[in-house]
C-alpha cells in the first residue's frame, strides 16, 4: 500500500505514534467514532487504525494480505476489502466487530481561538468593498511580524448585531478557519 495515495484523505495521518494519536483524538469536543489511520509503530510496512469510543481510544492494526487487500486485525471478523478506503468505508457503515462504527475523521489540528484574534492596531483599513446595511466587506493591510499581508476584513454592525450573535458568527468564523487549517495540512 502507497501511503502517498493516502495523503489526499482527511482520515489519514501518516507517521503519527499511538501517543499522539490518542492525544489528538482525546481533545474536547470529538465524539465517539472519532478516527484516524496512521503508518503503524509497532509493524512497519502497516496500518492502524485509532478510534475513539466513549472517551477512550482503541488501537487497531490493518495488515496487507498478499492479494493487496487489506484487513483489520485483532478483530473476531476478518473482512479483506479492496482498498484502504473501502475498509474506512466498510466501517463507516457499520462497527462491523470494531468497538464503535467510524463517524468524523479526526481534525488535523485544533485552531487556538487567541490565534484568531488579532490586535486591532495591526490592521489597516484601506478600502470598504461592500455594505449591506448590517454589515461592511473592507480590504485592509494586516502587519504581523514585520510583514504586510492583505486582507479582507467584515466589520458588522453593533446596532444589528446582538452579542449573541457576534459570539455566533465568531464560533462560525473559527469552524470554518479549523476546516481550511485541516484543507492546508492535506495538501502538503
Amino acid at each position: 500500500m502507497a501511503a502517498k495515495f493516502f495523503l489526499s484523505f482527511r482520515w489519514y495521518f501518516g507517521d503519527l505514534s499511538h501517543v499522539k494519536a490518542e492525544e489528538l483524538l482525546s481533545r474536547p469536543g470529538l465524539r465517539s467514532g472519532t478516527f484516524l489511520v496512521r503508518k503503524s509503530s509497532s509493524c512497519p510496512g502497516s496500518f492502524a487504525l485509532s478510534v475513539l469510543n466513549q472517551g477512550k481510544v482503541f488501537h487497531y492494526l490493518i495488515i496487507g494480505d498478499s492479494s493487496g487487500g487489506v484487513y483489520v486485525g485483532l478483530t473476531s471478523e476478518r473482512k479483506v476489502l479492496n482498498t484502504m478506503e473501502e475498509l474506512v468505508t466498510y466501517y463507516r457503515s457499520g462497527s462491523n466487530f470494531l468497538v464503535c462504527k467510524l463517524t468524523d475523521s479526526c481534525p488535523k489540528s485544533s485552531v487556538d481561538s487567541a490565534s484568531l484574534e488579532i490586535e486591532r492596531s495591526s490592521l489597516v483599513l484601506r478600502e470598504r468593498l461592500s455594505s449591506s446595511g448590517s454589515d461592511d466587506m473592507w480590504y485592509g493591510i494586516w502587519t504581523r511580524e514585520g510583514r504586510k499581508l492583505p486582507v479582507h476584513v467584515r466589520r458588522l454592525s453593533q446596532q444589528l448585531y446582538s452579542k449573541t450573535d457576534v459570539i455566533h458568527e465568531t464560533d462560525m468564523t473559527r469552524q470554518l478557519a479549523a476546516q481550511l487549517v485541516d484543507l492546508l495540512h492535506a495538501m502538503q
